[in-house]
């Protein structure tokens, strides 16, 4: 989920009222968005309630679809970008180039100690209102 949301703290200005196609290969994530929540993993559902949040305050729609694993070019990509060791100096330019934010520090934070507290999903929402006042 943590990928998902990544576009949606960096770029959101680009997402207000698009339609959003994720391809994932983990079969939680879609099921979750759909269901709103992950059984037995509330970080993950905490995650999903910000992403709900942000994307009803963009007026954007997220689709989920399913992406076999290693399947694509991109696919590849974000898998060598999730470890540390298998992330290329070629990867890490062109995330760069692409990106001209960095993070918000609450969500590097939590990344680094992970809490179960739904705060999170509050910040990402107000972090997300602070770039994009839509009337």
């Amino acid at each position: 989920m943590v990928g998902v949301i990544l576009p949606y703290l960096l770029i959101p200005e680009k997402l207000i009222g698009q339609h959003i196609v994720m391809k994932v290969d983990n079969t939680a994530c879609i099921f979750g968005w759909e269901n709103k929540s992950v059984a037995g993993d509330k970080c993950a559902s905490i995650l999903i309630r910000g992403l709900h949040l942000i994307s009803a305050y963009l007026g954007s729609v997220l689709h989920f679809m399913h992406l076999p694993r290693m399947s694509s070019w991109d696919a590849e990509l974000v898998d060598r970008l999730s470890r540390e060791r298998t992330t290329t100096d070629n990867d890490r330019r062109l995330v760069r180039s692409l990106l001209n934010r960095k993070l918000p520090q609450f969500f590097t934070d939590w990344l680094v100690n992970p809490t179960e507290s739904y705060e999170l999903a509050e910040k990402m929402l107000d972090h997300v209102t602070n770039l994009c006042k839509l009337v």
